[in-house]
């Protein structure tokens, strides 16, 4: 394929490898098992707490994924643990 055809696809392909970076963060803030102890652990966590969610999703998925994992997966074990109740 040639043309602009192939321009528009290259620049689509180039968008959607871009976006599929943040799968991961977005699956994880769809999380049923974080709390609201657990935003508010995520929000004052070292450099998050400069952090404006809205607008800053992607410095977030770069600079604060460490802490942010650790998290997330603690509240996916304790929801696990309190739909064994």
């Amino acid at each position: 394929m040639a043309g602009p055809a192939a321009e528009v696809l290259a620049n689509l392909r180039g968008k959607l490898e871009g976006f599929q970076e943040h799968l991961p963060l977005i699956k994880a803030l769809r999380n049923p098992g974080l709390r609201d102890r657990h935003w508010d652990e995520i929000s004052q966590s070292e450099p998050c707490q400069i952090l404006v969610w809205s607008l800053c999703a992607c410095w977030l998925f770069s600079i604060c994924m460490a802490p942010f994992w650790k998290i997330h997966t603690t509240a996916g074990l304790m929801l696990v643990i309190e739909r064994q109740k």
